[in-house]
């Protein structure tokens, strides 16, 4: 296999989760077995020998576990940072403070963990669209009396409750508001999404690039 197909090979890998779990653990055996193949023949080349096995079947079930528990954020999180590559690097080296008079679009966003919505926000402000963000569902309406939003994003589970995203829907709807909502959450089954709509939301997605795409084709 010639340097080019590696290059490749390693770019198709670091796409998913599993993949980098793959390249890792052959990152792992080459340097262990490197090691081992420059010692000469004895007990210590053995042992690391044995080492390096022992190492590559613990990491293995070490990262089965993760995947198996923990794979829709992971999984969310690698497409956030893929989001990212269709954004023109020279907006992300510094986004600036956007102005809500400067805002093409503002869009709030009602999450508890803001934090993991990071490169789903810098998108969004890469484009001039101003993103507010509101912790708990009371915040987040008394933010929508005091100023016009063009689109919501909500997850579902937050300390509030495990449908408070619900919640909020609910309550923007009753309320005559028929601005856009979309849940950004751990959920992309069809029936999830099919609920989703039929309780008033525009879509559901735990895709960075869809909820993007979503957010920018109705938003206004």
């Amino acid at each position: 296999m010639n340097g080019v197909k590696i290059v490749e090979l390693v770019k198709e890998l670091i796409k998913s989760p599993s993949g980098v779990i793959v390249l890792f653990a052959l990152l792992i055996v080459f340097v262990l077995d490197g090691q081992a193949n420059s010692m000469e023949e004895g007990s210590l080349r053995t042992a690391l020998l044995w080492f390096d096995r022992i190492a590559l079947i613990s990491i293995f079930f070490v990262f089965v576990w993760l995947l198996v528990n923990h794979y829709d954020k992971l999984s969310r999180k690698f497409e956030s940072l893929r989001l990212l590559n269709n954004v023109d690097p020279a907006k992300l080296t510094s986004v600036p403070v956007i102005e809500e008079a400067n805002a093409k679009y503002s869009i709030l966003w009602v999450d508890d963990q803001p934090e993991n919505n990071l490169y789903e926000k810098l998108a969004f402000e890469a484009q001039g669209i101003k993103v507010d963000l509101a912790l708990t569902t009371d915040k987040a309406l008394s933010m929508l009396q005091n100023r016009k939003y063009s689109a919501i994003i909500s997850d579902i589970k937050r300390e509030e409750g495990e449908q408070e995203g619900y919640v909020l829907l609910n309550k923007v709807r009753e309320s005559k508001n028929e601005i856009p909502f979309f849940i950004y959450a751990n959920a992309n089954e069809p029936e999830q999404k099919a609920m989703a709509k039929s309780k008033g939301a525009q879509g559901m997605t735990n895709q960075a690039q869809e909820l993007y795409q979503m957010v920018m084709k109705e938003a206004h």
